[in-house]
């Protein structure tokens, strides 16, 4: 497994945690969007459409409806932004907080399963690690990457 490079094992941690939360979130009654740009939106009040978007790497079409979504079941609201008359900021109301303490909270769980027995530096280690390499691959064009590639190849 080695020999195939961390993009697996990342991979199949991602696949596992997503079909949990999915599990989680379907019980809740909203969609798995939702639960992604609720925690967003409660993380940075005030924020805007496509910084949702671009912080969470969903297309803008998916964000609006999603928006559109909540707002009519009372989960956020959007307020136009005093400085862009053309944007809107988007806030969490108390009926999203609810939402967003719960997925937290099953996110924790799923964590101390998927990180037993490993010891308090090795979990911190793996914390920043992890965030490093988010950091890293949402600088990354791909497109730019594919085309060095591409031209390497000839």
């Amino acid at each position: 497994m080695a020999s195939l490079g961390i993009g697996i094992s990342v991979g199949v941690f991602s696949r596992k945690t997503q079909a949990f939360m999915k599990a989680v979130i379907k019980k809740m009654g909203i969609k798995e969007v939702d639960a992604i740009i609720l925690i967003n939106v409660k993380e940075n009040p005030g924020i805007i459409q496509d910084q949702i978007g671009h912080n969470l790497s969903v297309d803008n079409a998916m964000v609006a409806r999603s928006l559109k979504r909540m707002e009519a079941d009372g989960l956020i609201k959007r307020v136009v932004d005093e400085n862009n008359q053309r944007t809107k900021q988007v806030y969490i109301e108390p009926a999203g907080t609810k939402y967003v303490t719960k997925i937290i909270d099953e996110m924790q769980f799923w964590d101390s399963i998927i990180l037993e027995g490993l010891s308090d530096q090795e979990k911190t280690a793996l914390a920043a690690n992890l965030a490093g390499l988010k950091k890293r691959a949402e600088q990354i064009d791909i497109e730019a990457v594919l085309a060095a590639r591409n031209g390497q190849e000839n």
